[in-house]
C-alpha cells in the first residue's frame, strides 16, 4: 500500500428520486440522491436518523443506469468524496459534496430478482442488454481486504 491517502466511500440505501441524466460537455452524467437510516433504541425509545448523499455517476455508465434505476430502488454504491464550489442563482458562493460513483450495485435484499422470482445472489455484470444487475455476494471483488 502506497503511503498516499485513502478516499473511498461505500454506502447501501434507497433512491430518493429518478435520476438525472445531463449531457455536459466532458459527456454525459447521471445525478441521484440516496437516503441512508440509521435506526437505534435507547432507553427503550425507537429513533431514526436519514442522511441524503448526493451522488454522480459519469460516462457511458451515467446512460445505461438512467433507464434502470428508479425512485426506491435499493442500491449498494461505492466511490470517492468530491467537495466543490459554485455560485447559486442569488449569487452567493456554496459548497457542494458529492460521491464519485466507481461501482453500483442493485442491493436485492430479498433474495429476489427484477421479476420477483427467488434467485441466486451474484456480483453485477453489466452484458448488453440486461435489466437489473444482482446484489454484491460476499467474498468476490477487487477489494477483498480483511479489516
Amino acid at each position: 500500500m502506497s503511503s498516499g491517502s485513502v478516499n473511498k466511500v461505500i454506502l447501501l440505501g434507497n433512491l430518493g428520486s429518478d435520476p438525472e441524466l445531463r449531457h455536459a460537455p466532458s459527456g454525459p452524467v447521471l445525478s441521484m440522491s440516496l437516503a441512508t437510516t440509521e435506526r437505534w433504541t435507547k432507553d427503550g425509545e425507537k429513533h431514526e436518523e436519514t442522511t441524503w448523499h448526493r451522488l454522480t455517476v459519469w460516462g457511458q455508465r451515467a446512460e445505461g443506469l438512467s433507464g434502470i434505476l428508479t425512485k426506491g430502488d435499493k442500491i449498494y454504491v461505492e466511490g470517492r468524496i468530491r467537495k466543490s464550489k459554485y455560485t447559486d442563482k442569488k449569487n452567493i458562493e456554496r459548497e457542494a459534496v458529492d460521491i464519485v460513483v466507481s461501482n453500483i450495485e442493485f442491493a436485492d435484499v430479498k433474495g429476489k430478482n427484477s421479476e420477483g422470482n427467488e434467485s441466486a445472489p451474484k456480483r453485477a455484470s453489466k452484458p448488453a442488454g440486461s435489466k437489473r444487475p444482482a446484489r454484491p455476494q460476499a467474498g468476490q471483488g477487487d477489494d477483498d481486504v480483511p479489516y
